[in-house]
């Protein structure tokens, strides 16, 4: 890891989110592309666990929204595709403790 980086969530290659004008499909693509981070900086949860939430997160989204008609399955195979492009780098067992100092 680069400049003292403990560990990095992102994606290999590109990702894809919907146009604001498709709002409520948008709308869940962000959250699934947040809720790792979400998740880590507001729990005492692994980054390990905030990962596999996030996974499961994509998963549960992907069967609802590929349910709701032609657009929903395009959308459902473009958010299958940024699950697939996850990647994980560095110490994925820390948790926010490990950047908060004692006092």
């Amino acid at each position: 890891m680069y400049n003292q980086c403990r560990a990095f969530i992102g994606y290999e290659g590109l990702v894809y989110v919907p146009d604001d004008e498709d709002e409520a499909f948008c709308k869940k693509f962000i959250e699934c592309e947040n809720h790792a981070i979400v998740e880590f900086l507001t729990s005492e949860k692994s980054l390990s666990v905030c990962i596999s939430e996030m996974k499961e997160k994509y998963i549960n989204t992907y069967d609802e929204i590929s349910e709701m008609g032609f657009k929903g399955i395009l959308y459902a195979s473009r958010l299958l595709r940024n699950l697939e492009s996850l990647t994980f780098l560095g110490d994925i067992s820390i948790t926010i403790k490990d950047f908060v100092r004692q006092q």
